[in-house]
């Protein structure tokens, strides 16, 4: 495994300028899993590399990290995020930018708020787009539904006044007993 530990150490020399641009290899050795399920790479005191994308924690206490969960595929993954919005909460959705190379968005769920931060950690721990606020969708949605109810009632009662007035207009119909009003108990 010392080859995997020397590789490592190349990967991150090359980081060390310009900071952190992409994630570094998994090897199982210098790769370590949180109580959240984060993995993360630790370089165990050998390697003093920076991950420039948590610097902001050191200089900004209003910086709020968060976990947030998005499907990729068939899986779905968990990754830490940066927020100053201290509104968000557990449940919350989230524009967050996506994992894949194209750099698309994806939406994300909060499954955990202001975590701590592991400054040791060489994944890039992008910022939060902003938080989606579900409260006009789903008035619209109620008031849709609002208006289809209005309109499944309105078309109701068309038809059956429609089937009404077609079958009283029928001279066997209006003959038969039931169909006279009924007093006391005996048809007229």
């Amino acid at each position: 495994m010392a080859s995997a530990v020397e590789t490592f150490k190349r990967i991150i020399d090359r980081h060390l300028d310009d900071g952190v641009r992409m994630p570094v290899p998994d090897y199982a050795k210098v790769c370590v899993m949180n109580e959240y399920g984060y993995a993360y790479f630790t370089h165990q005191g050998k390697v003093k590399a920076m991950n420039y994308s948590t610097a902001i924690f050191l200089i900004n206490d209003d910086v709020l990290a968060l976990y947030v969960r998005y499907e990729v595929g068939d899986r779905s993954q968990k990754y830490m995020v940066k927020t100053f919005d201290k509104d968000i909460q557990v449940g919350d959705y989230v524009i967050v930018p996506s994992s894949g190379p194209n750099g698309h968005l994806a939406i994300a769920v909060v499954c955990d708020v202001d975590i701590d931060v592991d400054f040791d950690s060489m994944s890039i721990v992008p910022w939060v787009v902003q938080k989606i606020d579900l409260a006009p969708f789903n008035e619209t949605v109620q008031q849709e539904n609002a208006a289809i109810a209005a309109i499944r009632e309105a078309r109701f009662q068309e038809r059956r006044e429609e089937l009404a007035s077609t079958l009283m207009n029928h001279k066997k119909i209006k003959s038969l007993p039931l169909a006279k009003k009924k007093e006391r108990g005996v048809y007229d």
